[in-house]
């Protein structure tokens, strides 16, 4: 389709009706309704795909283009929406975290990155996060031991790999 929206639109449009009930499909062509006018549409339809389907690829949709949107607060509400879905993973907090960031809210970005870690330590985006919101200032010296295995321990094995030595 190579940048030609109405065509792409419309090709999506009939594979969704071929598959009326797959939420793949649906979520697809909801998708390619955001950034566009009307998207209230798109988002409606991701939200009702959402609530009926296990997976979290509407769910996903939804965080991105409320983000892309500058809709921060909603997006906090989807990504609650992910969690009810994930509880015992950690990507609703890496996501959580991203929003807040844009918020400007880098503590409440740091918690939701340390929660996930609680939960899976072996997380590398939220370990990627902590280490990009925690890194030294060009005044500042790295320690010597600031590099880190992501085995759940520094290398001289004193603490969680994803503190930052002090």
């Amino acid at each position: 389709m190579n940048g030609d929206r109405r065509a792409a639109d419309a090709l999506y449009s009939r594979l969704a009706g071929l598959k009326p009930a797959d939420p793949r499909l649906r979520t697809m062509v909801a998708s390619a309704g955001l950034g566009k006018p009307g998207s209230d549409a798109a988002f409606a339809e991701l939200q009702a795909i959402a609530r009926d389907d296990k997976g979290v690829s509407a769910d996903l949709e939804i965080i991105q283009g409320r983000l892309r949107a500058g809709e921060f607060d909603a997006a906090l509400k989807a990504v609650e929406a992910l969690r009810r879905k994930q509880p015992d993973q950690a990507l609703a907090d890496h996501l959580r975290a991203q929003v807040l960031a844009r918020k400007n809210d880098l503590a409440g970005a740091r918690q939701a990155l340390e929660n996930g870690l609680r939960m899976d330590p072996r997380y590398m985006p939220a370990v990627l996060g902590l280490a990009a919101l925690t890194r030294p200032r060009a005044s500042q010296t790295m320690p010597a031991n600031a590099w880190m295995t992501c085995s759940g321990r520094s290398l001289d094995g004193s603490m969680p790999c994803w503190r930052w030595p002090s």
